[in-house]
């Protein structure tokens, strides 16, 4: 596997594990739900700076808000 397609795979991993969180946290108390919804920022984070040290333009920083 060549660089790209590890960069991919791992953007993609991270992203959908995010994604994965957020979806499970509405179905859970309010506690755990904000543990999984933290966990997500912070991988959505991880997944950001991964992009900006990569060269890649981010489509939605995550502090814009």
């Amino acid at each position: 596997m060549n660089s790209t397609a590890t960069e991919a795979a791992f953007t993609n991993a991270l992203r959908s594990r995010a994604e994965s969180l957020r979806f499970r946290s509405s179905s859970l108390n309010p506690v755990l739900a904000s543990t999984y919804q933290r966990r997500a920022c912070e991988l959505e984070l991880e997944l950001w700076v991964h992009e900006v040290r990569s060269g890649i333009t981010p489509v939605d920083p995550p502090l814009a808000a």
